[in-house]
């Protein structure tokens, strides 16, 4: 998106505007961000991430998303109906999967 030129007055409405054409969405959390909550303290992915991914559940459908989780992510149970590939250093460990999945999707 950083190559694309901007468009509206913010980065959601850039994010939005290029985000229309898209098939699939492939969302990656990574424990970035350290929350404290009830005394427990527990690692998540960017607040942006998990915006983005909600949006285009509902924009693309989510059988057209893909998670791909870091271990040590926390992640809400709002997404558990998502499917989830955990991997534990580098996404590559799942390329076979993601690329079985496109074709499933056609793309």
């Amino acid at each position: 998106m950083s190559e694309q030129p901007d468009t509206g007055a913010t980065i959601i409405e850039k994010f939005e505007k290029y985000a229309q054409s898209c098939f699939c969405a492939i969302a990656i959390f990574t424990p970035d961000d350290e929350v404290m909550s009830d005394n427990i303290k527990y690692l998540q992915a960017r607040p942006n991430v998990i915006y983005e991914i909600g949006w285009f559940c509902g924009k693309i459908g989510r059988d057209k998303v893909i998670l791909l989780l870091k271990e040590g992510t926390t992640i809400f149970s709002d997404f558990g109906g998502i499917i989830q590939k955990r991997f534990k250093e580098n996404i590559a460990e799942k390329v076979s999967e993601i690329r079985k999945d496109l074709e499933q999707m056609k793309l």
